[in-house]
């Protein structure tokens, strides 16, 4: 198939309104020196979005060209030639050839047993470190050489103390061989003194020590002591005596003792023994007693009030029951007479009302079921909503009265006048639209 070619003079224009696709290559052709301009905000290539890199192609002179390429698997956009700009923005992944000052200073420090610090931020700055050794952090024999003392040590009979540190002194003392011991005198006019040392001349013990003769020294001492002492018994009961350096005391006799007791009221005493005299205790006297814990039971009796049965004396265990004059609140009760409740009464389950008259102020939440005659004299319009009235007749009356005459109101929605029908005069039937 021969090649066909549309072309445009260069006084036409080619003007295309909507989208152009061109399956083929596009290719360019200057004879003439043109620049060219791209009004799109974007150039996109590889807009069809094949797995292959994109590259932006630029030319030079001849055969050189700078190639700008992404590849979507790196995530990283690549310059196969040198790039110069003013200012770069932004983090540079890579190495640098030449580079002579960083963005801020930097700081080198020393730690541990000597300390300091120093900055520079360029090529050519000096950094000077002024060290402080830390305070015992040179050990000696390990960071020293040459001798020195480590430590003083007491000897027999004495005590060193060594403060570590810089400047220390220390300290020997004489030991303290008897923590207990007081300075006081030891020895008086009484007593001799007495001391135990060692073989350092330390003291170890000191004492006082009472001077004691034995009595087997002293000639005649226990009879001249002995008679220093006497007794004398000035009566009553028991006795009390002295020989030979001996008190002897004899207590009192059972008689002796018998006949400093007697019996009070209501006590008989006789032969060391006490015994009740019933006769002369009052129990109203006696101590602790509370009237009310001692009555005659039989005098007193628990009456049953309305409503209750039984009672009787506190003699005997008593009881009390509901009688059948009493509404009760659960169980089946037939409740005779008339009862008059008032406010709200709720009651479940059936209620017989039969043998009843006039039932006033009673309401009825949900289905009433009379199987006998019941007589309405009034019907609450503004309460009452749906009846159903399921017995084979329904007698309406004006009032009490049996001649009078009956009627039926048929009310809707607002203030009426509504329908009547009316039984006249027991002879006809009289209907209404407007209630007359």
């Amino acid at each position: 198939m021969a090649t066909r070619k549309t072309y445009i003079n260069s006084d036409e224009e080619l003007v295309i309104k909507g989208a152009l696709t061109i399956e083929g290559n596009v290719t360019q052709i200057e004879t003439t020196e043109t620049i060219n301009r791209l009004q799109s905000d974007q150039f996109i290539i590889n807009s069809d979005g094949d797995a292959v890199t994109s590259v932006l192609t630029l030319t030079g002179t001849g055969s050189d060209a700078a190639g700008m390429s992404y590849s979507t698997a790196s995530g990283i956009v690549t310059f196969d030639k040198d790039i110069t700009a003013t200012n770069f923005t932004g983090n540079l992944v890579g190495s640098s050839s030449n580079t002579t000052t960083f963005t801020s200073a930097v700081t080198v420090a020393l730690t541990g047993d000597v300390t300091g610090s120093a900055t520079f931020i360029g090529a050519g700055n000096t950094a000077s470190i002024a060290t402080t050794i830390q305070p015992n952090s040179v050990a000696l024999g390990t960071d020293t050489t040459g001798s020195y003392v480590a430590t003083v040590t007491g000897g027999t009979g004495l005590t060193s103390t060594v403060t570590s540190g810089e400047g220390s002194t220390p300290t020997i003392n004489l030991d303290n061989t008897v923590s207990d011991m007081t300075s006081t005198t030891y020895g008086s006019a009484t007593g001799t003194g007495t001391f135990t040392v060692d073989r350092q001349g330390r003291l170890l013990t000191a004492a006082t020590t009472p001077i004691l003769i034995p009595t087997s020294q002293i000639t005649g001492l226990e009879t001249a002591v002995e008679g220093f002492f006497s007794a004398t018994d000035n009566g009553g009961d028991g006795s009390l005596s002295y020989s030979n350096g001996v008190f002897t005391y004899t207590g009192p006799s059972a008689s002796e003792v018998r006949a400093h007791l007697s019996a009070g009221t209501g006590l008989n005493y006789s032969g060391g023994q006490f015994s009740t005299k019933d006769s002369e205790i009052d129990i109203h006297n006696l101590s602790g007693y509370v009237a009310n814990e001692n009555i005659d039971h039989s005098t007193v009796t628990l009456t049953a009030g309305d409503g209750l049965s039984g009672g009787g004396t506190i003699a005997a265990s008593r009881s009390f029951a509901v009688d059948s004059t009493v509404v009760r609140t659960s169980g089946t009760q037939s409740i005779a007479g008339n009862k008059t409740l008032s406010g709200d009464t709720t009651f479940t389950g059936d209620v017989d009302l039969s043998g009843a008259n006039d039932v006033a102020g009673f309401t009825v939440d949900g289905d009433l079921v009379v199987t006998g005659t019941m007589t309405v004299t009034t019907i609450n319009a503004s309460q009452e909503t749906n009846s159903v009235i399921t017995a084979s007749s329904l007698t309406l009356r004006d009032g009490a009265s049996v001649d009078g005459d009956a009627q039926i109101f048929v009310e809707g929605a607002g203030s009426g006048p509504f329908p009547a029908l009316k039984w006249k005069s027991g002879t006809r039937w009289q209907f209404s639209n407007d209630g007359k």
